[in-house]
């Protein structure tokens, strides 16, 4: 009997096929649910914050004093607040309730000395800050599309980002939300790399079994069923995890190389 034939014969299996069919059809069931919720339009407002401690512990030297606009002050902070729109519904000024605004407040102890827009993604989002005293700063734009932003510094007294808060509320939006990257280890790269070699191994394995006339049938169908479950799964749990790994990043858009800058 032909390869051809034993590849025929192995085939009509109604075991083998109905397993694989059970993979492929929920495989194809989380790929809808994942192709549903990465296109639905949402409005999704996020930030990043960055902070450079420039002046600490000025207490504890008696003979030292600075002076900031004629302020004696004990710590200077500058600190990089990134602001996007991370969904692919457009946010107005409109959707920003004058009660709540896009703020960023002091906390008590603490002053913001002043505060500057570094960057704007795109000139026609006219982003500017229409109030800024020592209690807080607000932040005003026209409109801000998906990957949208800007970048604004703010100079206050505290010792890091933790000494300020940003709140604000967007209409039909999700909660203004917090992005903290994670930067990808090389230790990543090798596993996802080592992935594919093991699938690439795991296929090249089965179609030896496949192809070799001297295997027993009894014997190849429950090795074959095991290694395609064992390639599906392998291929699962990697976009899963490249999924995970997206969300733990909270991925910045490109093009706000002034936050990325040190100070």
């Amino acid at each position: 009997m032909s390869s051809f034939s034993l590849l025929l014969e192995w085939l009509e299996i109604p075991p083998w096929f109905s397993i694989l069919s059970i993979i492929l059809g929920f495989s194809s069931f989380v790929w809808g649910i994942y192709s549903y919720l990465k296109s639905r339009r949402v409005k999704s407002p996020c930030y990043a914050v960055r902070s450079f401690n420039i002046i600490s512990k000025i207490s504890k030297i008696k003979e030292l004093e600075i002076f900031y606009s004629g302020q004696a002050i004990e710590n200077l902070t500058a600190t990089k607040i990134m602001f996007w729109n991370a969904g692919r519904e457009t946010i107005n000024s409109q959707d920003i309730p004058d009660a709540d605004p896009i703020t960023v407040y002091a906390k008590e102890g603490h002053k913001i000395l002043v505060a500057s827009v570094l960057q704007v993604k795109k000139d026609a989002n006219m982003f500017s800050i229409p109030v800024c005293d020592q209690s807080h700063v607000q932040l005003h734009f026209d409109y801000v599309d998906k990957d949208e932003g800007a970048v604004i510094q703010i100079f206050h007294t505290g010792k890091s980002s933790e000494d300020i808060e940003i709140r604000g509320t967007v209409k039909g939006a999700e909660r203004l939300r917090e992005i903290v990257p994670v930067p990808i280890s090389r230790w990543l790269v090798v596993l996802g790399v080592g992935r594919w070699l093991f699938v690439a191994l795991l296929v090249a394995f089965a179609m030896a079994v496949i192809f070799s006339p001297t295997i027993q049938k009894e014997t190849t169908y429950p090795i074959l069923v095991i290694l395609l479950a064992s390639i599906t799964t392998v291929i699962m749990i990697s976009e899963v995890k490249s999924g995970l790994s997206d969300i733990l990043r909270r991925r910045i858009p490109k093009g706000f190389d002034a936050f990325k800058e040190e100070f």
